[in-house]
């Protein structure tokens, strides 16, 4: 079976809680056999990438928006709240 993983940030990229479990639900799928293929936002300035690791194609896209998800800690507030308004209606990463 193909099976298609959708995830904000995935291994070696911003590596927490969710990004572990979707790295490690992939390899697991993987290793029984089907076909994995993670989409995944790339580190800013980025442009997209794809790359095989543990028997999965990964695929970075750059984000299009203000600023990449890892950045935002650094930013102002006001900034933060165009950024959220940008993504929920972000028509170009939905045609990506």
């Amino acid at each position: 079976m193909k099976v298609l993983v959708i995830a904000s940030l995935f291994p070696p990229n911003g590596v927490g809680g969710a990004e572990l479990v979707a790295e490690r639900m992939a390899q697991g799928l993987a290793a029984r056999g089907h076909d994995i293929v993670v989409v995944t936002l790339a580190p800013s300035g980025e442009s997209t990438r794809i790359i095989k690791r543990d028997g999965i194609q990964v695929i970075f896209l750059p984000i299009a928006n203000l600023y990449g998800i890892l950045d935002a800690p650094s930013k102002h507030p006001a900034i933060k709240v165009c950024w959220h308004v940008a993504d929920i209606y972000n028509a170009v990463m939905g045609r990506k």
